[in-house]
């Protein structure tokens, strides 16, 4: 058989043996993350008090207090566009993530409102965060992430 008939038929087979794989889905690549290793954007974290927030992104479009009645506290809660960052004690202590400005990233696994993820077309997934009650949300729809909250 000539070099080149050779050397076609394993660039086929090559080419057809990647086509069959499936895209890995990022959020299954998360394993219960510690919360130190969990940014928004790459800078903000669990803990973060508010000034550095609003050093980051600008003036909030509104504040307000909320009262978190399982844990009994009041939290001052920060509004950008539909999303929102919860504080107590002018620390961060929880979030919920719906605009295209923001970004989760642990370790090197970056997952972005409104970027297309493999993961199922609607789907929910739930990481515990190591020595902690809380959980990281992520929320599908049409394929793409819509949203990213924790959740007690």
């Amino acid at each position: 058989m000539n070099y080149f008939v050779k050397l076609w038929i394993v660039f086929i087979l090559i080419g057809c043996s990647k086509s069959d794989k499936k895209p890995i889905c990022n959020i299954e690549k998360i394993d219960h993350p510690q919360s130190e290793k969990i940014t928004i954007n790459r800078v903000i974290r669990f803990g973060e008090k508010k000034e550095n927030l609003i050093k980051h992104f600008g003036q909030p479009d509104s504040a307000y207090i909320y009262y978190a009645e399982m844990s009994d506290i009041y939290e001052d809660v920060l509004r950008y566009k539909n999303s929102e960052f919860y504080f107590d004690e002018n620390k961060l202590i929880g979030f919920d993530l719906h605009d295209t400005l923001f970004f989760l990233q642990i370790d090197d696994v970056k997952i972005k409102i409104g970027d297309v993820e493999n993961c199922g077309k609607d789907s929910v997934y739930r990481k515990k965060i190591q020595n902690s009650d809380e959980y990281l949300m992520f929320i599908i729809k049409n394929n793409k992430m819509s949203q990213i909250h924790t959740w007690f």
